[in-house]
């Protein structure tokens, strides 16, 4: 059996591999586009800058009724790719000094910790407010509190600010983690977690 096209004549064996051709060439085009994407959604991924602002650490009920902690965040995407999904945000707070060791009952520098939902876009070449509020570890309210009445008025405080963030991505969830040491707002590594880290939000 023979089949024309145009001005050729295939048989049925030559149309079947020029078909197969054809698939072959939209395959590699979709892999290739495909890869592209991965390339610069990881490129992206690679340039967001997490910058915390301030952290308010109240360690009496307030206006919220609770001891708490103000985490002000922002997450910048300089890049021009806005498909960088953000599902949620662990957050993580620590207190110690220069000059003597902070331990809670917990045994551990660890005061605060708390996942937040995002579900959010990083726009692209902007920022993303992830300002976060949330009640202090109950365990370690009464040690901080004391802490705090001693060192909070002296040089020697020192405070990291950890936060993890989640992205959802072709391959799964990816975590990008991020701790500040407070002052300064120096890129760091976060002490021990004490306390268990709560369910992450997304898939």
């Amino acid at each position: 059996m023979q089949y024309r096209l145009g001005h050729l004549v295939l048989s049925w064996k030559e149309l079947v591999a020029l078909v197969y051709v054809g698939i072959a060439v939209g395959m590699i085009g979709i892999a290739s586009a495909q890869t592209n994407n991965n390339v610069v959604w990881f490129s992206s991924v690679g340039n967001l800058d997490l910058q915390v602002q301030k952290l308010t650490i109240q360690t009496d009920n307030g206006t919220l009724g609770y001891p708490h902690v103000i985490i002000a965040a922002s997450i910048y995407n300089p890049s021009q790719y806005g498909g960088l999904f953000i599902t949620d945000a662990n957050y993580e707070v620590f207190v110690n000094s220069t000059s003597v060791a902070f331990t809670s009952p917990l045994h551990s520098e660890e005061v605060a910790i708390q996942d937040r939902q995002i579900l959010a876009n990083a726009p692209a070449r902007a920022s993303l407010n992830i300002t976060f509020v949330f009640a202090l570890v109950a365990a370690a309210v009464p040690a901080l509190r004391d802490f705090l009445s001693v060192h909070n008025s002296t040089s020697d405080l020192v405070t990291y600010v950890g936060v993890t963030i989640y992205l959802k991505s072709s391959y799964g969830r990816f975590s990008l983690p991020y701790c500040y040491l407070q002052p300064g707002n120096i890129l760091t590594s976060c002490p021990p977690t004490a306390t268990p880290m709560p369910n992450h939000f997304g898939g």
